[in-house]
């Protein structure tokens, strides 16, 4: 799918969210928007099944009910830097243009490294809080589908 095609699936969905003449839901199942410049775009209730997201900006997109197969998390500004988490990435949390695993942002919060903030400042501490937010509320999500899935069974 070209740039020109996602534009207007995008212009159409706006219509359609907005119950305007000429709208039509997105339907985006299986696309390819690898690398798609999606900021800001309002994706409100689109179907994005097994769309090909990895490395998407989705920097304000608007995905809420959104049909996807994976967890796609974006906080609002809390911190100088942006906090996305991205499942459909191999590296599915990005703070900043810097993206890692959860995991390997636990090692460097817990090291000596430094990017652009330096450690022990205000913004330093704001951009932990929002890892942390972040990782907590996966955790949450983790046990609710785990409860989810006993209750089906």
């Amino acid at each position: 799918m070209n740039r020109e095609e996602l534009e207007e699936i995008i212009k159409k969905h706006i219509k359609w969210v907005r119950n305007e003449k000429g709208g039509e839901q997105a339907n985006l199942w299986g696309a390819n928007l690898r690398g798609a410049n999606l900021r800001g775009a309002n994706l409100r209730e689109a179907d994005l099944r097994e769309a090909d997201l990895r490395e998407a900006n989705l920097w304000g997109a608007n995905l809420r009910g959104a049909n996807l197969l994976k967890k796609i998390i974006q906080l609002p500004n809390l911190c100088k830097w942006y906090v996305v988490y991205n499942e459909y990435n191999e590296k599915p949390l990005m703070i900043g243009c810097v993206s890692k695993t959860i995991k390997e942002w636990d090692k460097w919060f817990k090291g000596k490294d430094t990017y652009e903030t330096k450690r022990n400042t205000k913004e330093f501490k704001q951009i932990h809080l929002a890892f942390k937010t972040i990782k907590e509320y996966l955790k949450l999500e983790n046990r609710n589908e785990k409860t989810r899935n006993k209750k089906q069974t």
